[in-house]
């Protein structure tokens, strides 16, 4: 970062994804969380989507919304490497997060560091408020997964789970038609409520997708269910029904 300090990832996508301004995200984040009726159930995980806020902000709500119901504060946090290709799961080499609305502290785990991977990428960090929000001081272990087979890594992040919440991130179709995408997302959706691992892997179609089957075997491996909360695509916000990316969140637990 320009500071110069090595321990601090400053925000890559503030002002972008969401408003770089504390009192502006903070009003765009009770908007998400307005008229999302609070479920009972206790999630172990949740998938989220990772778009701008305006488009996929509401969407995640749902999802973390029923973080209220456990009592965890720390987070991992997986999603994919959008900007630098990876081979493995990485961590981040930093200490701490800052974004609008503080500065949260990173937990340190196994996994290999790859700080070039993380400073630009948006998956995660479009996540972290809405956890600031809701509990203000929290604990993350941000994870990007690369090109790696799920079946390889999943038992790795397990042990992490013992007092730590699974928190996924990816967003589903992209750039299809408002109907086609629709159909594309249904059968995805279909795969993770049914954490069928082969469905996913054959016919899921999500930018997360490794993060997912991740997910999905670690769900399996734990005896998890999995339930749809919410799901929309962009054109549902920006009209334009040519070219849209699907959103779902979901609860396991």
């Amino acid at each position: 970062s320009t500071s110069g300090n090595m321990e601090l990832r400053e925000p890559a996508v503030a002002g972008m994804f969401y408003p770089a301004r504390k009192d502006e995200a903070i009003a765009q984040l009770e908007q998400c969380f307005a008229q999302i009726k609070q479920r009972e159930m206790v999630p172990k995980a949740i998938i989220v989507p990772h778009a701008g806020w305006v488009y996929s902000g509401r969407i995640a709500a749902h999802a973390f919304a029923l973080l209220k119901n456990t009592s965890v504060r720390k987070f991992v946090l997986l999603g994919p490497s959008h900007y630098v290709y990876l081979e493995d799961v990485a961590q981040d080499d930093h200490t701490l997060w800052r974004t609008p609305l503080g500065t949260v502290p990173l937990a340190p785990c196994a996994f290999r560091k790859d700080g070039k991977a993380h400073a630009p990428e948006h998956c995660l960090e479009v996540e972290v408020p809405f956890l600031q929000h809701l509990f203000g001081n929290v604990t993350l272990i941000p994870l990007l997964a690369g090109d790696i087979d799920p079946r390889e890594v999943y038992d790795r992040i397990i042990p992490l789970l013992d007092d730590a919440l699974l928190i996924v991130s990816t967003d589903l179709s992209h750039f299809h038609t408002a109907q086609d995408a629709v159909r594309r997302d249904k059968r995805t959706i279909a795969a993770i409520e049914a954490l069928d691992y082969d469905a996913m892997l054959k016919h899921g179609d999500a930018c997360g997708k490794i993060p997912v089957l991740i997910s999905l075997l670690i769900g399996k491996k734990l005896g998890w269910k999995c339930k749809l909360l919410a799901s929309a695509h962009s054109g549902d916000v920006t009209h334009d029904n040519d070219r849209v990316v699907g959103y779902a969140s979901f609860a396991l637990w």
